[in-house]
């Protein structure tokens, strides 16, 4: 399969582009490109259209995406040109045989009625929920498409500072400052490489519609920040829980957790539990934080 990767270098995207890699042919393409993608800027409509002739995809993954909801909450215009606009135009343009697959959130839903399944209704409280919806809506009606919503996401990097949410989480355990973390809010963390897996799965076998995928463990930032200083052996007095929302830019649901049922009856049920993914991200590191511990 031709396979066109929207957004390479992103912390989905560089897994998403290994579990193609070696049985597809990948052309991965971000914004800056690097010495493995090329360098494209998808929010040009016309760059886009221009790329997709060139490589004449089977399959095109769009992934990229501003993720960060408070950057989104505090720049709508630019939010959206990249997590809408994109996807309209691969709506307009993408020829009607080339499958696509549309990586979005849970975060299309207001975390006040989970667990919640493909066919609930989306009530988005934030820009960057409000941006993924919308693009949702421009790829709805289009056949071969397929999106494919996901929560919150850990995994590795080429340091412990690249290793996302585990790397904040080590960070303010290394840290001496006193600091209170959140422990109202659900979240439901869920590996990258799992996440690719189940992107690889949907387009090999053709599937679709919307499909949620998730772990099906939800916890606080708090309770899973212990779960980190237990695993590594530090200490943690100096983290106090706070049981209030630590109020930010964008709003965060309470609990978005995804039923992922429908993929499960489809035959992807890999769930990797957290201790193991975290584990496996710090082993993979040049210094591994685990290496000298009993």
């Amino acid at each position: 399969m031709n396979v066109l990767l929207l957004g390479s270098s992103g912390f989905v995207g560089r897994e998403i582009r290994r579990a193609f890699e070696g049985d597809h042919r990948v052309t991965s393409v971000s914004r800056r490109g690097s010495a493995d993608s090329r360098a494209v800027d998808i929010r040009d409509s016309s760059a886009l259209r221009a790329l997709v002739a060139e490589t004449v995809p089977d399959a095109v993954l769009l992934v990229a995406a501003y993720r960060e909801p408070d950057f989104c909450e505090e720049h709508p215009e630019e939010a959206h040109r990249l997590n809408v606009e994109p996807a309209r135009a691969l709506a307009r343009h993408l020829p009607a045989e080339t499958r696509l697959l549309y990586v979005s959130t849970d975060y299309v839903f207001d975390g006040e009625n989970p667990p919640y399944r493909e066919t609930d209704s989306t009530s988005p409280i934030s820009v960057y929920g409000q941006t993924k919806r919308d693009a949702e809506v421009a790829l709805q009606g289009r056949a071969n498409t397929t999106i494919l919503r996901i929560p919150l996401q850990i995994g590795g990097g080429a340091s412990l500072a690249d290793c996302g949410f585990i790397g904040h989480m080590v960070a303010a355990l290394q840290s001496p400052q006193p600091q209170q973390l959140d422990d109202v809010l659900l979240r439901f963390p869920t590996w990258t490489r799992d996440v690719a897996g189940a992107a690889r799965f949907l387009v090999e076998r053709g599937l679709d519609g919307i499909f949620h995928y998730s772990t099906p463990t939800g916890a606080t930032r708090y309770a899973l920040t212990l779960e980190v200083a237990r695993l590594l052996g530090l200490p943690h007095e100096h983290l106090a829980p706070s049981r209030e929302i630590i109020a930010r830019k964008a709003r965060r649901p309470f609990n978005s957790q995804l039923d992922d049922a429908k993929i499960r009856a489809a035959g992807y049920a890999r769930h990797t539990p957290f201790q193991a993914v975290v584990r496996t991200v710090l082993a993979e590191l040049p210094q591994d934080p685990l290496r000298n511990l009993a």
